[in-house]
């Protein structure tokens, strides 16, 4: 056992020493790597909007928050006929808040903050002069009298204010490390957008609905925790959180309570959506190591197959793990995975832990990115789901679709498994160039964030002395 230590010691000594500058998360960001991801995110030159109601999908470039909301305001926003509701909650929108927060975080650079503002009046804008664009296509006919009411209407739709809660959430966070830098002007806007916020959630969450007996969680949240895929109900849980803890930074800075009971049950939610996806999900160990293969959603049921002596069907389980009908495909998996990694690191009180996190990371390496299944192309290689070693033992005859390409999300897993970034590029030319890429550079920084926080939890960004970290003021 000994020998077997020091040999993968050395392996891994070794691995290290061959992986690319940006991706030893141990070490400090090449400051020409910094200064070109700043510069470029600065003039927006990586950033891009997609319209994906028009064929084929048309771009909108330098789509800074700057941009963007000046087209709103001097009416050059996309009408609703060629702009579906999908562009905010699972495309251009989210990805771009989700950009500017692993900015700050990165570099320290206050702009960045008042970019991911910038968008949250976006959506302030959308919500007062045009919105049924929150809705599908197929019900923007309709015209309520109180928008709050419809306009979360599907489970992922909390996402439409991923930009007011990050914003807010980053405002108060430093307001209460360095009251100096932050203006009154900001903060209180920051808590006018949390409140907005919560003013939208409520109709979703209905905290004053009837409770469910198991969970003790209002009745439509329950739902949401036991019948969601995932990849949905994480992007509830991560705006939740982040508003939490957004509503605990400002009774920290008001030195008040008011706010007690929301943090409360936002937490819960959170906590029971954690704990039904590492429950229902196959945590477990392999030689040692960690893995979470999971399904797509809390209510994919086991293989069902007939028992060569009984031949009668049941759920198959072998050796005491489950092997799902429906596993996670690799697409839909990244949004739970960046949003897991968020909850850790905004709160480790919502239940991520780093051994989840390590054997998300495993899982993504071993069984994905180095996997070896039938495909439909009539290879053996890398599958498009996560399937345990149990699976490819009860269905070895399973035909399943190729991986086309890496996942590049993952990259913020670098703490947890330093060799995912490569392991990604040498899947095909395609991930490469992509993990290479500007989308690939911003998560691979990103997990240098997310390494310093193992060290230090208070840590707001990555140490940066050209960083303008004062905020400017609201314009």
């Amino acid at each position: 056992m000994k020998l077997r230590r020091i040999s993968v010691s050395i392996l891994l000594f070794f691995l290290s020493s061959t992986l690319c500058a940006a991706d030893r998360v141990d070490q400090p960001i090449p400051p020409e790597t910094l200064k070109e991801f700043t510069d470029d995110l600065i003039s927006g030159k990586s950033l891009t909007y997609g319209l994906y109601g028009r064929r084929p999908v048309e771009w909108i470039q330098n789509a800074t928050g700057d941009e963007m909301l000046k087209r709103a305001t001097s009416n050059k926003f996309p009408d609703d006929e060629s702009f579906p509701h999908t562009s905010f909650l699972y495309g251009s929108f989210t990805q771009n808040c989700r950009l500017y927060y692993q900015a700050y975080r990165i570099t320290g650079e206050a702009i960045f903050i008042k970019q991911l503002r910038q968008y949250a009046r976006l959506m302030n804008w959308i919500l007062e002069d045009r919105p049924w664009l929150l809705l599908p296509k197929e019900r923007r006919h309709e015209r309520p009298e109180d928008w709050v009411e419809v306009i979360p209407h599907e489970p992922g739709a909390p996402a439409n204010f991923l930009g007011h809660v990050l914003s807010a959430r980053l405002t108060l966070q430093i307001a209460v490390a360095d009251r100096s830098v932050v203006t009154d002007e900001q903060i209180v806007e920051a808590e006018a957008l949390l409140k907005v916020a919560i003013h939208y959630l409520e109709s979703f969450i209905q905290g004053n609905s009837e409770i469910d007996e198991k969970s003790g969680l209002p009745m439509k949240v329950a739902n949401l925790v036991n019948a969601t895929p995932y990849n949905q109900s994480f992007m509830c849980y991560g705006v939740l959180g982040v508003a939490a803890a957004g509503l605990k930074d400002l009774q920290k800075f008001k030195g008040d309570d008011t706010h007690q009971n929301t943090i409360d049950l936002y937490t819960r939610i959170v906590q029971a959506g954690v704990r039904k996806f590492a429950e229902q999900s196959d945590v477990t160990k392999i030689d040692g190591r960690s893995y979470v293969f999971r399904s797509y959603s809390p209510t994919d049921p086991y293989v069902s197959v007939r028992d060569s002596k009984t031949r009668q069907r049941g759920p198959l389980i072998i050796d005491g793990h489950p092997v799902f009908r429906y596993p996670e495909d690799s697409a839909h998996s990244q949004s739970a995975a960046w949003y897991l990694a968020l909850l850790w690191e905004t709160d480790k009180g919502f239940g991520v832990n780093e051994n989840l996190l390590s054997g998300i990371a495993n899982t993504h390496v071993d069984y994905m990115l180095r996997g070896r299944a039938p495909l439909t192309d009539g290879t053996i290689g890398p599958p498009a789901s996560i399937l345990s070693p149990w699976a490819r033992q009860a269905l070895p005859n399973q035909i399943l679709k190729p991986l086309g390409k890496a996942p590049l999300i993952y990259a913020i897993y670098l703490p947890f498994h330093p060799e995912i970034a490569e392991a990604s590029r040498k899947l095909n030319g395609r991930s490469k160039k992509e993990m290479d890429g500007p989308m690939g550079r911003q998560f691979i920084l990103f997990a240098h964030y997310l390494q310093a926080l193992r060290k230090n939890r208070n840590l707001l960004h990555l140490p940066n002395r050209a960083a303008n970290k004062r905020m400017e003021s609201n314009d």
